[in-house]
């Protein structure tokens, strides 16, 4: 399937969204439950990620 038809699909599909984040948070599963956070946060179109937790 091309893309081309993909689009002539889109009126079945309903409304599409198109999220733009500043902002995003991951969280990393650990055995011991002490999850490891990170956060990336757009500045001047360059991501800087920090790790919150631990």
């Amino acid at each position: 399937m091309n893309l081309l038809r993909i689009l002539n699909l889109s009126h079945l599909l309903g409304p599409l969204y198109q999220v733009t984040a500043r902002e995003v948070e991951f969280w990393q599963a650990n055995e011991d439950r002490k999850h490891t956070r990170l956060q990336y946060k757009l500045d001047c179109d360059r991501w800087t990620k920090n790790i919150l937790w631990p």
